[in-house]
């Protein structure tokens, strides 16, 4: 990879810098990958450059996201830069995903010479896409300079089997230089990423050719379209920059720049960033994040942020008692941008090392201890922050963090608990003074929940399981048929969480041995989960290896289960993790293959986390691998598995009949004809449930008995 400096002849007359950073929205069709609604886009981003052009704040900046700029509007930015904006300015635009065709018209229209450009783009197949950012400098006296950046490297949601749809890669980057300030741009994961043909980051190489060098520079400026703009791969980068051994890198300073993307909470998160030495005013909230860094990180909202350094950090510069940097925030009302509030900024600091967490409020810490399986101290937090919103009498935020704490608590098995808490929760949510919404929204979201424990943990019922869930979604339907002035946003919600409602009738039926029917639900919602829900995706794909296995199709249900994985190990998810585990497992079990490693994997989690259905399958595989080398051990296994699936006197319907199946096999083996009595047992219970894999092979387990075959029934369990 090649770093390209580039001189410009402007000219920053003292230190004093101005930014502009415009975290707005972007909305990409899923086919095309282009903008939709690009006028209204574009009313947006005209009212940014009016707004900036007329405003009294001095900017030398003004920088756009990732994929944010109509191509059919460039012309007309550059025509407001050439003709309003100040000299002395730098534009930086993401513009949309465009072919190597339209590229090259940009090209020529702004007659670009650049040998590293057209090296680029002359061998591509001109339908083939590009991520391109485009650098508008507006010098002294000259014209306008144009310099046109593509990503190096595409992320894993722009991956593509067909080539032309595939991204084409960059093997360059700029490094802009001027008298008092110098600065690079990335786009999105090339923070990350590795350049093809070398062992190096794109980082090592800015910090081995340019910081070790003793080059200046002042900014990294990402430019993103980021559905996990905290993801741990932008960690371990910021601290291969800042954690050099040699504080080396005081004076650098590294900008965020994302997307809010439609429909969820992720996105934005917009960071400023510099490292932990520099004193910067402290503020609430406070994040906490895994790097030696400090700075601040904006919320996820459409808005303009205005950044005034009064003077640039310099390696050499003494330390001071706070470092001059001051901040505005703007937000579009009424067709134009006015100053907004500032304190939901949080400040960011590293993380404290006594603790192995990064937060900001009880709420975000609950949620990360349940990823990690601790799920008793989720609860606790999770409860802290129920009674602030309850206190504040937000019954909304109260009403959902008490539907949190019962998922918890269903993980766990502790199903009295659970819906005592989805009690609790529609109690809370029907506090509010008019039913809105937000609150008929939780309502469903409550009794999808209980759906789940009473129907499907409790009584074991699949097929009542899908039917209520069926008439959730008809009631979701008719909701929506009666209000048809429901706001987008919501709209949008809701049909996610009809996805959801399908995903569960997929597992029901995947249960009820309707594996093909199953597969196409599982399918259905994998398609409609937009990229940015990656952890749905996750379980959707793992639904899919589920019902692959149970069809003999073993080699397309382990890809299936490595893509789960690669989520859950990205996410540090343990519950998903264990569940991937456990189905590897079963499948290399059934398949005649080694799976030692898959289950000591997942007896390491299972001792790690209070996850219940954890440890109930790795007692049932353990008990089923040695039915064939060690009976007395198999039994053992069983037995624990038996004794766990008994909650309160009562007992998980179909964790507790394939623990009842084993110990009938084990019987089985050994001549036992009492064998009968736990198949029969187990039979009584795979009625009730319908699971249809049990059926099947505990009535045939019943004729075996007094028989001479050893075949193993206990075996690819679904």
């Amino acid at each position: 990879m090649e770093i390209i400096p580039q001189n410009l002849s402007i000219d920053f007359k003292t230190e004093a810098v101005g930014i502009y950073l415009s975290q707005i929205m972007s909305v990409l069709d899923d086919t095309t990958k282009k903008l939709k609604n690009p006028k209204e886009k574009w009313n947006i981003i005209k009212s940014i450059f009016e707004f900036v052009s007329s405003s009294n704040n001095p900017f030398n900046f003004l920088i756009f996201t990732e994929i944010a700029i109509p191509y059919t509007h460039l012309q007309e930015i550059i025509n407001i830069i050439e003709e309003k904006f100040p000299v002395n300015t730098v534009t930086i635009l993401g513009i949309e995903i465009i072919s190597v065709k339209e590229c090259k018209t940009i090209i020529e229209e702004l007659e670009i010479e650049r040998k590293e450009t057209n090296r680029i783009l002359q061998k591509a197949d001109e339908a083939q896409i590009v991520n391109p950012c485009l650098i508008i400098v507006k010098p002294q006296k000259k014209k306008c300079l144009f310099f046109l950046q593509f990503k190096i490297s595409h992320s894993k949601y722009q991956g593509d089997l067909d080539n032309i749809k595939n991204l084409l890669p960059s093997d360059f980057m700029y490094y802009f230089k001027s008298k008092n300030l110098n600065f690079v741009t990335l786009i999105c994961s090339d923070f990350f990423n590795r350049p093809s043909g070398l062992l190096t980051k794109i980082v090592d190489e800015i910090d081995y050719k340019i910081l070790k060098r003793g080059l200046p520079l002042d900014f990294i400026i990402n430019i993103q379209y980021n559905p996990s703009p905290d993801h741990e791969l932008f960690l371990h980068s910021l601290n291969r920059i800042y954690d050099d051994g040699y504080k080396s890198h005081g004076h650098l300073c590294t900008i965020f720049l994302n997307s809010i993307l439609p429909g969820t909470r992720k996105g934005g998160l917009s960071k400023v960033i510099f490292y932990k030495d520099l004193k910067l005013p402290e503020r609430q909230p406070l994040k906490q994040i895994d790097a030696p860094i400090v700075g601040y990180e904006f919320p996820e909202s459409e808005m303009l942020i205005y950044l005034s350094f009064e003077r640039l950090p310099k390696s050499w510069d003494p330390k001071r008692d706070v470092y001059p940097l001051h901040l505005e925030c703007y937000e579009f009302v009424g067709k134009t941008w006015r100053l907004s509030r500032t304190d939901n900024i949080h400040y960011i600091a590293p993380m404290e090392k006594e603790t192995s967490f990064d937060f900001q409020t009880y709420e975000e810490l609950a949620y990360r201890l349940s990823n990690l399986g601790k799920f008793d101290k989720s609860i606790e937090w999770a409860k802290k922050a129920q009674k602030h919103y309850d206190d504040k009498k937000n019954f909304i935020k109260a009403a959902s963090m008490g539907l949190f704490i019962a998922i918890q608590y269903r993980h766990q098995g502790k199903f009295c608990e659970s819906l005592e808490n989805y009690a609790m929760a529609e109690s809370l949510a029907l506090r509010e003074k008019k039913l809105t919404l937000e609150s008929k929204f939780i309502i469903w979201r409550i009794k999808a929940g209980r759906i789940m424990v009473e129907d499907y943990l409790i009584n074991g019922d699949c097929k009542k399981a899908y039917q209520e869930y069926d008439e959730l979604i008809k009631e979701i339907d008719d909701y929506l048929r009666g209000n048809q002035q429901i706001d987008n946003d919501y709209k949008k919600k809701i049909e996610l969480y009809k996805i959801h409602a399908t995903r569960q009738q997929a597992e029901m039926l995947r249960l009820l041995g309707s594996y093909d029917e199953a597969l196409k639900l599982f399918r259905k919602a994998y398609k409609q989960y937009n990229y940015f829900y990656a952890e749905e995706k996750a379980y959707s794909v793992l639904g899919q290896g589920d019902c692959l296995r149970m069809l003999g199709k073993f080699d397309d249900a382990m890809e299936k289960y490595k893509e789960a994985m690669e989520f859950a190990q990205e996410k540090r998810n343990k519950r998903l993790q264990m569940r991937v585990l456990r189905n590897m497992a079963e499948l290399c079990r059934a398949n005649g293959r080694d799976i030692t490693n898959f289950l000591e994997k997942l007896r390491e989690l299972s001792n790690e986390t209070n996850y219940l259905f954890g440890k109930l399958y790795y007692f049932l595989i353990e008990g089923g691998l040695y039915l064939k080398k060690d009976i007395k051990k198999a039994e053992e296994f069983f037995s624990k598995a038996n004794e766990l699936s008994q909650i309160n006197g009562e007992h998980l319907k179909i964790e507790y009949a394939h623990s009842m199946f084993g110990l009938a096999e084990v019987k089985r083996l050994r001549k036992d004809t009492s064998a009968v009595e736990d198949y029969s047992r187990a039979l009584e219970l795979y009625n009730k449930t319908g699971v249809l894999w049990g059926i099947e092979r505990t009535k045939k387990g019943i004729h075996m008995i007094n028989g001479s075959t050893n075949e193993i029934l206990f075996i690819n369990i679904p």
